[in-house]
């Protein structure tokens, strides 16, 4: 039987702007989809502007199958958690979305091997030191 990692969520939380109160929740992708994001990310701000909306749209796309929910709300009524609720937001919504996400799964912290311990000094450390003696070949 082999071994099978289990899904990660990051759960995004905007405090004290315009998006106040905003909670995306957001599963891990694999690193080439991150790769390709952050491609598309790069892109719309340096590229022609059909180049722009070719990579807007797989943006939205990626963004729309990773959701997992969010609290996001047109005229009163939820939009749904996925690509076709991603596509009636505004740019600007969905970039800052994608920025707080990449962020977060940017932030990757290893978990250090709990094997080690201090160790103490090491020997070497205190082997007394002399300089060494002139060179012959001169």
């Amino acid at each position: 039987m082999g071994f099978q990692m289990e899904e990660t969520h990051y759960k995004l939380q905007f405090e004290g702007d315009a998006y106040d109160g905003l909670e995306v929740t957001v599963r891990e992708i694999s690193v080439g989809e991150l790769t390709e994001l952050a491609g598309l990310v790069s892109s719309v701000s340096s590229t022609s502007a059909l180049d722009k909306v070719a990579a807007i749209g797989r943006i939205f796309t990626i963004l729309g199958e990773s959701l997992v929910s969010w609290n996001v709300e047109r005229k009163g009524q939820p939009v749904p958690a996925d690509e076709s609720g991603v596509r009636v937001q505004n740019l600007t919504f969905i970039m800052t979305v994608v920025q707080a996400w990449m962020t977060q799964m940017a932030d990757v912290t290893v978990p250090l091997d709990s094997g080690s311990t201090d160790g103490g000094t090491s020997q070497e450390l205190s082997i007394p030191m002399e300089p060494s003696s002139p060179s012959r070949g001169n």
